[in-house]
């Protein structure tokens, strides 16, 4: 019996000693929620349409995920926009779509949708 526990016993040293690393380096992401404010796109816009509309230039968006991540964060890389593509002349109450890197969520969009007359 006492063979079969130290059988192999350097596999089981290395084996703890990297779950105790993996353990230290999850544990040490803190998840944090920042706001910012973002530019405002509209995509996909038929060159035979007009837009119209009051929208803002920017919106609020917050933003939640590990604060490596956020601290680390480049604006330029988080896109907001209004997808267009697709529609004809009228009005329409379009959501805000938010991508952002990996890792990251959107908890909170202001406004989270817009309304826009195309003619």
């Amino acid at each position: 019996m006492k063979k079969k526990f130290f059988h192999e016993r350097w596999l089981k040293v290395i084996s703890v000693f990297f779950a105790v690393i993996m353990w230290f380096s999850v544990a040490d992401q803190t998840v944090v929620q920042r706001q910012f404010q973002i530019p405002l796109n509209f995509e996909n816009l038929s060159n035979e349409l007009g837009m119209t509309g009051n929208f803002p230039e920017t919106i609020n968006v917050r933003v939640k995920g590990p604060i490596s991540l956020i601290q680390g964060l480049d604006l330029t890389t988080v896109r907001a926009y209004v997808e267009l593509d697709g529609l004809s002349a009228g009005r329409y109450n379009r959501s805000i779509t938010v991508e952002l890197k990996h890792g990251l969520v959107v908890t909170y969009i202001n406004p989270s949708t817009v309304l826009v007359t195309l003619r």
